[in-house]
């Protein structure tokens, strides 16, 4: 079942790139080696990860969040954020995945 969100407000991003488009959140600072993730569940799916594929996954998921990181390498879901915003330019734009990808320590969140 499809959720229904509420994106009229200002979500209080740090980057307004495809928000509207894509329910980008921002970018986020990101743990390494599974420990101090921002979002809890990592799952890539088969095939090249864009950020459609990442939030249809998180969506299946049934999680709020979905996250790129490692610069467009890995998906990763969550119901919340657990670490604060990074920079916008810390998460590069990566047109191939259509959208902000984090890199190493961070990670590009958007709304499900």
């Amino acid at each position: 079942k499809k959720r229904d969100h509420d994106n009229s407000g200002d979500n209080g991003s740090n980057d307004k790139r495809n928000n509207g488009k894509n329910n980008y959140e921002g970018c986020y600072r990101d743990g390494a080696h599974n420990q101090d993730r921002n979002l809890e569940k990592k799952v890539n799916p088969n095939g090249f990860l864009t950020v459609d594929t990442c939030k249809e996954k998180c969506e299946n998921e049934v999680m709020e969040l979905a996250g790129i990181a490692a610069s467009g390498q890995e998906c990763w879901c969550g119901d919340r954020n657990n670490n604060g915003k990074a920079n916008a330019r810390d998460c590069k734009y990566i047109s191939a995945h259509g959208g902000p990808s984090g890199g190493t320590g961070f990670i590009s969140v958007y709304r499900v």
